[in-house]
């Protein structure tokens, strides 16, 4: 127990300074193993910042893992979508994103769990055991792993050009209460429309272009404020 709190100290010290690549490789130093422990408890530090960081942590080191033990890397995102099953008791905060994070960083794993992040995002109507995650904010998780997929898996992460659309489509207005989007969940949507850049969303994009709404974006390894309408604009958050 005294060995585990030393390293989840030690885990939460590097979190801190968790500012760059270079920053990262003392985590992936440590035994991935043990160290997976503390960054998942990680997801939920009060600290916004220290949350993001974990995530990159959490999906970098569980990448590294696939390398060297895939059958263990996939017991990790097994984890993952036990975290986000309802009869877990779990919420699931963080682990869409450390899902994306991780399939950024392994093409392995990419393959094998792809579907299942961007299943998160769609509504499979009249489906009763849908994947689709029914929480906004939780929901808002899922779009920006998504959005960190299509990074490196953009041939992934095109099977949920529609879904994202549809979600930008929503808003306070919307009848459905479970359908409607929270501003981070847009600003998610938008950081995976950037990159996918579908002719598409041309449309939806335009009519987002000219909103002043504020939030808060997260992007190697820092809190970004800006705009839906920069983000619509494609550009990027100072």
């Amino acid at each position: 127990m005294a060995r585990m709190r030393e390293l989840k100290r030690q885990v939460q010290g590097l979190l801190a300074t968790l500012d760059s690549e270079a920053r990262l490789e003392p985590i992936l130093a440590l035994d991935p193993h043990a160290a997976t422990g503390p960054l998942f408890a990680a997801l939920l530090h009060p600290d916004q910042l220290t949350r993001w960081r974990a995530i990159t942590a959490l999906g970098a080191t569980t990448a590294a893992l696939a390398v060297h033990a895939p059958e263990d890397a996939r017991t990790v995102m097994r984890r993952f979508m036990w975290h986000m099953n309802e009869e877990s008791g779990n919420i699931g905060w963080g682990i869409p994103e450390a899902m994306g994070e991780t399939m950024a960083r392994s093409p392995l794993l990419a393959k094998e769990f792809g579907r299942i992040l961007c299943s998160y995002a769609h509504d499979f109507e009249g489906v009763a055991d849908s994947t689709w995650i029914d929480h906004p904010p939780l929901r808002a998780g899922a779009y920006w792993g998504i959005a960190r997929l299509a990074e490196t898996r953009p041939e992934i992460a095109r099977a949920s050009i529609p879904d994202l659309l549809a979600g930008l489509a929503t808003g306070p207005h919307t009848p459905e209460p479970l359908a409607r989007e929270t501003d981070q969940a847009k600003a998610h949507i938008l950081m995976a429309l950037a990159v996918l850049r579908p002719p598409e969303a041309a449309e939806a994009l335009a009519s987002v272009a000219g909103s002043p709404t504020p939030v808060t974006v997260y992007r190697n390894y820092h809190l970004h404020p800006t705009t839906l309408g920069e983000l619509a604009r494609f550009g990027e958050p100072q």
